[in-house]
């Protein structure tokens, strides 16, 4: 695939066009009002992006909307990245698939990412991941794309995240303005441009933040006029009267640093006013936060929800915390994958070439160390058995090496036996009954692997049980479990499968054994 590498003929970014629109700044908040918010709506089902100069604003000055994006944001970039072979790689062309995946790891390895409109700032696939998740708040999230080729050969690239109300989309796609003040854009080539789509939640959150904003300046003045106490001096003195006007001058005179003398006939009073108010404004306010956060992340934040005492819980939060996560990380792998794995490939292997390797944003493990160990009891409660390096890697252990302090001993079958005899004590054993050691090894593990066998039914119902994500789910079909335990052990007695086979087998091994080495008489 031929890439553009230079910048001679590409309808994109320049030195003027960034100092143009940096001059053409502007503070939109201040023009944010309920009729001009919604024109700008209506704006934007015509295709014109301009509301996305207002969302800035919102992401970058609402503290609800700040924090919750940025939640957002700070789990997909400090998430791993990884390359790997894609499905059935290795029966298409096995040394392919490993060599792209090499490039690969070198290409995205190497990525320089910036924004425009702070190039000082530098990072890498991180970065890139943050800025595109901004799709998921406006619908849209552009970078433009410079392509670097190195002299040994490889690829690298530098991606610079641009606003949206950069792009028009009139014609159902994205297209480039050349300037802020152009009506119509042109097009966008695929291998200059990264585009991430997503459904928007700042089309909602448009409503909320300005009915919150216009709240919070109600509250404001409504504070201003009646947070302090009223002072009223009373008199007996005429209107008019010379006493009435010093009163009225003293009245006026009243400041932080004041001091008023009254004749006997005046007093001063600060009355209690009605602040009943208060209450109001606070009980809508702490809503319309809420109802934000909760549109953003899909539940509210802990700290909120612990101040209102309507807390949902750590556990099911961090559930759908990691829901969330894994459905962003989701979104930037595919677009990655056909955006840009692709054309890396194409460009190194040429055009056509089986796509078998693509980059992977890895979401991080929510484990329920708690439900895992509880399977695994089970498993050699059933005599299932479980692979050691298996368990290692799922509670992030390091396989203990030769030259390592190990904690405590583990007993091994090697060292002892069932009911605690060593190896010499049932080597004499199964010598006087005629039977080898062989044997029995290979009886205890045909044994084990026909009990698991038998009883794969009722470990796959636990394990469905325990992967439930409602706790009180969980307790209701254990203890559906726990009722049918003896009916289900009945029914294994009496109708074995695997095992009786493999007992029957054992015992005739014995008796041949023990008929050929018992004494002639």
């Amino acid at each position: 695939m031929t890439l553009d590498t230079t910048q001679a003929e590409k309808a994109g970014l320049d030195y003027e066009r960034i100092k143009g629109s940096i001059q053409m700044r502007f503070n939109p908040v201040r023009q944010a009002s309920a009729e001009r918010l919604s024109s700008e709506l209506d704006s934007l089902y015509f295709g014109r992006l301009t509301i996305a100069r207002f969302w800035d604003a919102m992401q970058n000055r609402d503290p609800e909307i700040r924090t919750a994006i940025g939640k957002r944001g700070d789990a997909v970039e400090q998430l791993e990245w990884q390359v790997v072979e894609s499905e059935n790689a290795k029966e298409i062309d096995a040394e392919m698939a490993e060599r792209q995946c090499e490039v690969l790891k070198e290409f995205w390895g190497n990525i320089s990412v910036t924004d425009v409109y702070k190039q000082d700032s530098h990072g890498g696939v991180g970065l890139l991941a943050r800025q595109m998740l901004d799709a998921r708040a406006k619908g849209w999230a552009v970078h433009e794309l410079t392509w670097k080729p190195r002299v040994d050969g490889t690829l690298t690239a530098e991606f610079r995240f641009c606003p949206l109300y950069w792009f028009e989309n009139m014609t159902g796609k994205l297209r480039f303005l050349l300037s802020d003040f152009a009506y119509y854009g042109v097009e966008m080539k695929p291998s200059e441009w990264l585009v991430t789509t997503s459904d928007n939640f700042m089309e909602s959150v448009t409503a909320l933040w300005i009915y919150k904003k216009e709240l919070l300046q109600a509250w404001v003045r409504f504070c201003a006029r009646y947070g302090m106490p009223l002072p009223v001096i009373k008199t007996d003195a005429a209107p008019g009267s010379g006493n009435w006007n010093d009163a009225v001058e003293a009245a006026s005179s009243i400041t932080e640093d004041w001091a008023i003398v009254l004749n006997t006939g005046a007093s001063l009073e600060f009355p209690t006013l009605d602040r009943s108010g208060d209450g109001t404004f606070q009980a809508l306010y702490e809503d319309l936060k809420r109802t934000i956060v909760t549109v953003i992340l899909g539940s509210d934040l802990a700290t909120i929800s612990a101040g209102a005492g309507q807390g949902q819980g750590a556990s099911l939060q961090g559930k759908e915390d990691a829901k969330r996560e894994k459905a962003d990380a989701s979104l930037i792998t595919e677009t990655l994958n056909r955006s840009i794995d692709k054309m890396v490939l194409e460009y190194t292997f040429g055009e056509n070439v089986p796509i078998l390797a693509k980059f992977v944003l890895v979401p991080s493990k929510n484990q329920d160390v708690a439900s895992d160990i509880a399977v695994d009891r089970m498993f050699r409660e059933f005599g299932i058995p479980l692979s050691q390096n298996d368990v290692y890697q799922r509670y992030g252990r390091a396989t203990p090496s030769e030259d390592d302090d190990q904690v405590g001993e583990a007993e091994t079958p090697d060292n002892v036996g069932e009911n605690g005899q060593d190896a010499e004590e049932n080597q004499l054993q199964n010598d006087n009954l005629g039977i080898s050691n062989e044997v029995v090894d290979s009886a205890k593990k045909a044994i084990a692997k026909a009990r698991a066998q038998d009883l794969e039914g009722v470990a796959r119902e636990l394990t469905s049980i325990l992967s439930v994500d409602d706790p009180q789910a969980v307790l209701k079909g254990l203890r559906h479990f726990i009722l049918n335990s003896q009916m289900r052990a009945k029914h294994l007695i009496s109708n074995p499968d695997r095992l009786a086979h493999e007992i029957e087998k054992l015992l005739a091994t014995s008796f041949l054994s023990g008929t050929q080495l018992a004494p002639k008489v």
